[in-house]
This record gives structure tokens, sequence and C-alpha cells, in this order.
């Protein structure tokens, strides 16, 4: 293909003189290279560029300087480099991870959190919630604990690791009514969807998994305890 290509663009150059028929065919190869190196280039991206090529070159130049004709060689061998640099640009995805992670259960630290009443512990294991984009958050909640009515500005899913969480709907808590979800058991919500939990005699651990930017906003501000 790029023999074709360079056949195309460079035997029609045949009245420009020899220094300016040799920088024409390197920024053609130079092009096409970088090109080619990035990403797969299809058939007809290669004939466009030999055909822009050509088509510098078909008509005998107008220049009646060696001087002058070497500025315009110039110009050809920058504009086909750049063009290589951006198709170049263009080819690389952005990684959606930056490294492996294996954790264990001891390896993972809580802490108080203080966007959750006094009782509660999270450890972020991925991303960032304050940022676009998915985190991983684990949480620890101990026995007989409430989290008031709230809601969150981005979808969630909330799965039981161990002990049992209760779920319930509504801007009202009442803990007579909802679903109790075992370990295993998993919540997903889509955003500003009022909600509440809670757990009864036993320790609960539950991994939240959601999209950023994120928070957690009550429906009753006195219930805020950053706002104590």
């Amino acid at each position: 293909m790029l023999r074709v290509a360079y056949r195309k663009a460079g035997t029609v150059c045949w009245k420009i003189p020899l220094a300016g028929t040799l920088s024409m065919s390197l920024a053609v190869f130079v092009g096409l290279g970088l090109m080619l190196g990035a990403r797969q280039v299809q058939p007809d991206a290669v004939e466009a560029l030999a055909a822009s090529a050509a088509a510098r070159c078909t008509s005998p130049p107008s220049i009646s300087t060696e001087k002058e004709t070497e500025i315009v060689m110039k110009k050809s061998l920058v504009a086909a480099g750049l063009m290589a640099l951006a198709g170049a640009a263009l080819a690389h995805d952005t990684p959606t991870m930056n490294e492996a992670r294996e954790l264990t259960p001891e390896s993972i630290t809580f802490k108080d959190d203080p966007a959750f009443p006094k009782g509660a512990q999270t450890v972020l294991l991925h991303g960032d919630p304050a940022k676009p984009g998915l985190f991983i958050l684990r949480v620890k909640f101990p026995p007989n604990y409430v989290v008031p009515p709230h809601t969150h500005p981005g979808f969630e899913t909330v799965t039981v690791l161990s002990g049992s969480m209760g779920s319930g709907m509504g801007e009202k808590a009442d803990l007579t009514k909802g679903k109790m979800l075992k370990a295993g058991g998993m919540l997903a919500l889509p955003a500003n969807h009022a909600h509440y939990v809670w757990t009864a005699d036993e320790e609960t651990i539950i991994q939240v998994a959601a999209v950023g930017p994120f928070d957690l906003v009550y429906i009753n501000p006195a219930d805020d305890p950053r706002k104590k």
C-alpha cells in the first residue's frame, strides 16, 4: 500500500528539482509511517494523503527561483508532519485504571467519616467521589444504626458484604417498612432518589460503587452531622 501511495505522490513530481522531490517524498513517507505506527489506517486515508501530495506536484511550478522552491518544499514537509502527529494523537485511548491492585481484609483500614452519623466508618478503595468517574467505597455500620433519609446526585449501587442492612424508600424513615438485605444482597438507586438504611443487632459492612461527583444530601439538613 505504501509503494502504491508513493508512486502516486512521487512519480508526478518529475518536473520539480531533485531536492524538492526528495523533500516531498520524505514528507509522504514520514506522514504515512507515523499514521500507520499509531493505528491501522484505512486504504482511503492513504489514497487521500497521496492525492494531496500529488495535487501539489501535477502542475509545473511557477516559482522562478531556487530559494522560493525550497520554501514551498519546507512548508509541505511541515504540513505532512503535523497531519501525522494529529493522527497519532487521536489514536491513543485514555486508560480508565492506571494500576492493578489486590487487597486483603487485613490491609483495609476503616476510618470515621464525618458525612455519616457518628459510628459509621469508611475506606475508599478506588477513585475519588469528588471527581467524575467510578469510585468504590466500603462502609462499616455498627449494630442498631440508622442513616436518615437522603439522596445522592449520581447513580449508586450498594452490596451487602456481611451482616444485614435494612433499605427503605422515601423522605421519612419508617423502619417497619422496606426490605432487609442480607449478605450478597444489592441495592441500586438512581440519582436524587430519597432513601434510608439501617442495621439490626449486628455489625454490617457494605460496598458502594457509584459515579462521581458524589455527595450525601440529607432530606432534613438538621440530620447532616457536618453541619453540627
